[in-house]
C-alpha cells in the first residue's frame, strides 16, 4: 500500500487456510477492533457472521445468495446480448460473485440466443492460464468441479437440456470443467 500512498496501518491483509478461516472469521465478527464486516457469499455463512457480529453491534454489509438472472428481451441485439453473456458467466471459470447464475430469454428470441451463445462458447480454449491461448482456465479445486458435475447432472435430470460441455476435463486436470450451457431449465 505505500508505493500507493496509502499509509501504514490503514490497509492490511490476512490470509487463512480453509481449516483456520471459522477462526479468523469469528475473531473478526467479535473484536471490537473491527468497526464493520462486509461479506459477499452465502446465507448461511452470513447469518453467521451477523450473529457473531451482534455482541459487539458492528456494521454489517451482506450481499448473500446470488441467484444473478441475465435477461435477453426480444428487442436485444443479440450480438451484444451473446458477448455480454460471456462476460457476465464465464468470467474467472464462473466462480465470481457477480456472475449469472441463470439466463431468462424472450421465447422470440431463444433459439437465435442460445445458438449463438454456444457458438461463441465453442471457441473457448480451456486450459491452465498460462498455456498460450487459454480463454478459461480450472476451477478453483477439484470439489468445486464435483459441485459443478453434480449441478449438470441434477439439471438434466430436471428436465433441462445440455447443448454444449456438460463434463470434467480430467486430461486437462481435476479441476477442469468443460462451460457449460443447459436449456430449459
Amino acid at each position: 500500500g505505500k508505493r500507493a500512498g496509502i499509509p501504514d496501518g490503514v490497509f492490511e491483509l490476512v490470509v487463512a487456510d480453509t481449516e483456520s478461516t471459522p477462526a479468523v472469521g469469528e475473531e473478526f465478527c467479535s473484536n471490537a477492533i473491527v468497526k464493520k464486516i462486509s461479506f459477499t457469499g452465502s446465507v448461511a455463512v452470513g447469518k453467521l457472521l451477523a450473529r457473531q457480529s451482534s455482541d459487539t453491534v458492528k456494521k454489517v454489509s451482506l450481499e448473500l445468495g446470488g441467484n444473478a438472472p441475465f435477461i435477453v428481451f426480444d428487442d436485444a441485439d443479440l450480438d451484444v446480448a451473446v458477448a455480454s453473456a460471456i462476460a457476465s458467466k464465464f468470467r474467472h471459470a464462473g466462480q465470481t460473485c457477480v456472475c449469472s447464475d441463470r439466463f431468462l430469454c424472450h421465447q422470440n428470441v431463444h433459439d437465435e440466443f442460445v445458438s449463438k451463445f454456444v457458438a461463441a462458447v465453442e471457441q473457448f480454449k480451456v486450459a491452465p492460464g498460462m498455456d498460450e491461448g487459454t480463454t478459461m482456465g480450472p476451477l478453483i479445486n477439484s470439489k468445486a468441479a464435483e459441485s459443478v458435475r453434480g449441478k449438470v447432472q441434477e439439471a438434466i435430470a430436471e428436465g433441462g437440456k445440455c447443448v454444449i460441455g456438460g463434463s470434467a476435463l480430467p486430461d486437462v486436470g481435476a479441476n477442469f470443467f468443460q462451460p457449460t450451457i443447459i436449456a430449459n431449465v
